[in-house]
């Protein structure tokens, strides 16, 4: 079976990754630009990027094709099905990477252990984790010891105009842990030594 049949026969897609020529992987995220929509720089070339719950690995070769000298994807890999909060099959993105002759890195590793990467990131993405934690503050700590330049977070925040800092506990919807307000994500990411 040659790479592209291997990828249309795998059916736990996520993401919509370019695979050259029009063809992709069949993810039911599809978003036009969705580099663009997340604020990541338009080049890459000489920085290091890290993905923190990169699922299919989208941004890590979106990164790598726009000229990041290292791209890692980090995740809860393994092989099985897919879930939230269970972890993420590695089958799909080991296939992309194999059919793109890609160097991206693909590691296996939570939120909360990325601080034993054995370097620091020039831009790092969360996108759509830590409101799943249970432990969003070490999830932040975490993301601002394994970077080095830029931090980029994405998440269901609150959208509330309240001027205290907030993170609520959203035990009524049964979907996620906790939803920060901006203020609280302002403070904290001070706190770490953001600008």
């Amino acid at each position: 079976m040659n790479s592209i049949d291997a990828i249309r026969s795998f059916t736990q897609w996520r993401q919509r990754i370019p695979l050259g020529e029009s063809e992709t992987t069949n993810g039911y995220l599809l978003l036009p630009n969705e580099w663009e929509l997340n604020y990541l720089p338009t080049t890459m070339k000489g920085k290091s990027f890290l993905d923190v719950g990169a699922n299919d690995g989208y941004f890590a070769f979106e990164a790598e094709r726009r000229g990041a000298s290292e791209s890692v994807a980090a995740d809860l890999y393994f092989d099985g099905q897919s879930g939230n909060k269970g972890g993420w099959n590695s089958t799909g993105i080991q296939l992309v990477k194999d059919h793109l002759k890609s160097h991206v890195q693909i590691v296996s590793k939570s939120i909360y252990n990325i601080h034993e990467l054995p370097s620091k990131y020039d831009i790092v993405l969360c996108s759509n984790v830590l409101s799943w934690l249970d432990n969003p503050l070490m999830g932040i700590e975490r993301l601002a010891s394994s970077c080095n330049e830029t931090l980029f977070i994405k998440d269901g925040f609150l959208i509330t105009h309240q001027s205290d800092a907030m993170l609520r506990y959203d035990v009524e919807t049964h979907a996620v842990y906790y939803r920060a307000n901006l203020k609280y994500m302002e403070t904290t990411l001070r706190k770490f030594g953001f600008k």
